[in-house]
């Protein structure tokens, strides 16, 4: 089952579009041209990069600080109902 899960994702993914067309009509890499990365244009793609990392970084660990505070709450909550049960009995 997995391979075939695989299988299909590989797929999918060959299939992706790399370009896209441009204001001029022509189609402009997704991936980027290595001249553009090591030329004039390097200190760009370092300056975008840090960008990209910096926003994933904060959405992560705004996901991770809201995915924890439901167990948090939920633990609380339990962990008080069963402490206050167990003195009553």
């Amino acid at each position: 089952m997995g391979v075939l899960s695989e299988g299909f994702t590989q797929v999918k993914v060959s299939a992706a579009h790399h370009s896209y067309a441009a204001e001029d009509g022509y189609k402009k890499s997704l991936i980027g041209d290595s001249h553009m990365e090591n030329g004039a244009y390097g200190l760009e793609v370092t300056i975008k990069c840090a960008e990209i990392q910096n926003a994933i970084s904060v959405g992560v660990t705004s996901f991770l600080f809201t995915e924890y505070r439901y167990p948090t709450i939920f633990m609380a909550v339990f962990g008080a109902i069963i402490f206050l049960s167990s003195l009553v009995l």
